[in-house]
């Protein structure tokens, strides 16, 4: 999996904490084709971190926003949040593909001379 890094307001991310926001990740690989994540991560005035996450498949986006007092735990909210949309996303096209095999199934079986009122 593809994963950016982008910060602001901070001196240097060390390698140990992106590798560790990057493994909490890792999950997108299996449940997506080629995702990519570009993490934003910027410090406030006051000492908490905002982090926002864009992941990316094929045509596909989704969005999150966290902002707490660690980065490894505004990733873990992003994660979470990210993956209730891809789940939600999921299931709305398998509902769809159903629901147009069941229009397709009852078309085939309806005899054209038949009177429907």
């Amino acid at each position: 999996m593809n994963v950016e890094f982008y910060h602001k307001n901070i001196d240097h991310l060390t390698a140990d904490s992106q590798d560790a926001i990057a493994e909490k990740f890792s999950a997108f690989g299996e449940m997506m084709t080629e995702p990519r994540l570009r993490l934003e991560l910027d410090k406030e005035k006051d000492g908490s971190f905002h982090m926002r996450g864009y992941l990316t498949a094929g045509d596909e986006r989704y969005q999150a926003d966290a902002t707490d007092t660690a980065p490894l735990s505004c990733a873990e909210v992003i994660r979470d949040e990210l993956k209730v949309q891809v789940t939600h996303a999921r299931k709305k096209k398998q509902d769809l593909n159903r629901r147009q095999a069941r229009s397709l199934k009852k078309k085939l079986t309806i005899d054209d001379k038949a009177r429907l009122r």
